[in-house]
């Protein structure tokens, strides 16, 4: 989501496309706008921006949808969007669509099944299926987890909310420019390229997700959700109290590799791992831990980042343990 800035184009260094070029540039959210977050804003490229706002929009109305049931999901109002339930019949997936109780005409070899969803008391919808017969068992599920919808949001969060905090300092730093072009900005680049080359395909969604499932799988160990309400917890996200973890060993004598940046998307509350890359050691377990396929236990110290002060990094001296669970990804592909 972005502010408008009428056209003029100005000479701007992309913290994503690490480039500088004359380009549109508007005031754009760091957290999507649709999101209860601080409303924080920074100078983005218009293109960029609107990209990555198109794959925000989904991980949006995944949030919004967090704690609706699967059936008032798949009886909401085409508005609503969000993740569509899937159906099944008897155990098998089903194609369907929904019509109002007891109206309107089914076609042949189709089956009307009543529904009462809390959503549309008391009047009730029905499920209309291709099926000659009501199955006897009828369920609705839906995936409200880690989406790749997810995994870029949350990434390009983190990212923002360090080239706001840092500056200069990380957005040129072996980090920034791993994170930002790497990540981010190759990624852009390969839709671009795509879609450039067949501009009249109408499958746009399709391309862009198929080229980020295959891409961002390699990225999937950056992004965990915590378990705990975002209520409850002490960090509120970094973009707001400058909270961070900073991960080491257990004895807390090795070089940062890692830090753990807090991104808040309420309901949900997300630490995302950015790379240190200050020497081949912490890149290596950087990237020890993106290859892993199982749990990994991370000890880390609290840390808090003061630009005012002459000496920003303020570090606790205890380490905590934790446990950062393997990822579950792959099922939502």
């Amino acid at each position: 989501m972005a502010r408008k800035n009428n056209g003029k184009k100005k000479d701007f260094f992309c913290p994503i496309l690490h480039k500088r070029e004359k380009t549109e540039v508007i005031k754009g959210h760091i957290i999507n706008k649709a999101i209860r977050g601080p409303g924080i804003t920074i100078p983005q490229r218009k293109d960029v921006d609107r990209f990555f706002g198109e794959i925000e929009a989904d991980f949006v109305l995944m949030l919004k949808n967090q704690g609706k049931e699967a059936t008032d999901m798949a009886f909401s109002k085409p508005t609503e969007g969000g993740n569509i339930p899937k159906l099944y019949a008897n155990g098998r997936e089903q194609k369907y669509y929904t019509v109002p109780h007891n109206k309107g005409i089914i076609p042949d070899g189709y089956s009307r099944v009543p529904f009462f969803p809390q959503s549309y008391k008391p009047g009730g919808r029905d499920v209309v299926i291709t099926s000659l017969d009501p199955p006897e068992t009828l369920r609705f599920e839906v995936d409200l987890a880690c989406t790749w919808q997810t995994l870029v949001s949350l990434i390009k969060a983190a990212h923002l909310t360090l080239v706001y905090l840092l500056g200069d300092r990380y957005i040129q730093s072996a980090s920034g420019y791993f994170v930002g072009h790497d990540i981010l900005g190759i990624f852009y680049e390969k839709v671009k390229e795509i879609l450039d080359k067949d501009t009249v395909n109408k499958k746009r969604k399709e391309i862009v997700a198929a080229l980020a499932v295959e891409y961002f799988s390699e990225f999937q160990n950056m992004v965990r959700p915590l378990t705990v309400p975002i209520k409850e917890c002490v960090v509120q996200g970094t973009l707001i109290d400058r909270h961070f973890y900073i991960c080491t060993d257990s004895k807390g004598n090795s070089p940062w590799w890692a830090m753990m940046v807090f991104v808040a998307t309420p309901p949900l509350l997300s630490a995302i791992l950015i790379p240190s890359f200050d020497d081949a050691l912490t890149a290596g377990r950087f990237m020890d831990t993106m290859h892993s396929s199982s749990d990994m236990v991370l000890y880390t110290r609290n840390a808090h980042w003061e630009r005012e002060n002459p000496a920003p990094w303020s570090i606790g001296e205890q380490i905590e343990e934790s446990v950062w669970p393997k990822s579950d990804f792959e099922q939502y592909i």
